[in-house]
């Protein structure tokens, strides 16, 4: 039997899924460089006897602006990835059909998917029924409900609420031990001989959430997570186009 192939009428839902997978690389990277700048932005400097450094509040934890953005626009870009998908079995089924119409049900109930059907009402029974099992009231699919509340929020009332949670260890020490700390960020303290050497400890540690809910998320957790669930959905649907077939 030959091997299924990527089919034409996914094209935009795969290049939607590539993207978000870019968008996580760069947030990974965002959290990088929030961490570095979350030290160099402490303040210190010489004091008597020695040097002093200033704690910065919890509340600088809290990651801002392009973060934020990226967090979106990952959600974002997986929610349209499954609404493209859905619209490319719509129009292979009809093509006369009203291009408003189709989208990818998220559903919190069973009465809930009977409810929002007629998105799916050019699609064939087996492919409805695919959808079906992929909603958040199965078994194992709660990451698409996860997946819905962060886009609706991200687009009509406030970007998700991310806070850096790193453990970390900082040393105090003379600038001339820094051989004694390699792998830290070296943050020398000015008008002193002493520097401020700091390491993560473990992994990245992002949360993320609403800011006015007590559902808090692993952040690179989730997100790859809902980058690999809908990778397998866009996977799976490929059996339904015949130009598939190699």
């Amino acid at each position: 039997m030959s091997p299924m192939r990527t089919p034409e009428e996914l094209a935009d839902a795969f290049a939607r899924l590539s993207q978000a997978a870019e968008d996580y690389n760069s947030f990974v990277g965002e959290i990088d460089r929030f961490f570095y700048d979350y030290f160099a932005g402490m303040k210190t400097g010489p004091d008597e006897g020695g040097a002093f450094v200033q704690l910065r509040p919890p509340s600088d934890s809290v990651m801002q602006g392009r973060p934020q953005v990226l967090v979106a626009q990952i959600v974002e870009h997986l929610r349209a990835a499954l609404d493209h998908m859905v619209f490319a079995l719509s129009a292979q089924e009809n093509q006369q059909l009203n291009e408003k119409v189709p989208q990818f049900v998220i559903a919190e109930t069973p009465e809930d998917f009977r409810s929002q059907a007629r998105r799916l009402r050019y699609l064939t029974t087996e492919q409805c029924g695919f959808i079906e099992d992929l909603q958040p009231y199965q078994e194992g699919r709660g990451i698409l409900r996860v997946l819905a509340d962060m886009v609706n929020a991200s687009k009509h009332r406030r970007l998700v609420w991310a806070a850096d949670c790193s453990r970390c260890e900082v040393i105090f020490a003379e600038r001339s031990t820094r051989d004694q700390y390699q792998g830290y960020f070296e943050f020398p303290i000015d008008g002193t001989n002493s520097s401020l050497f700091v390491k993560r400890e473990g992994r990245r540690a992002v949360t993320l959430g609403d800011r006015n809910s007590d559902d808090r998320y692993d952040a690179l957790a989730l997100l790859s997570g809902m980058i690999e669930a809908v990778s397998t959905i866009l996977g799976s649907s490929v059996r339904f186009f015949p130009s598939a077939d190699g």
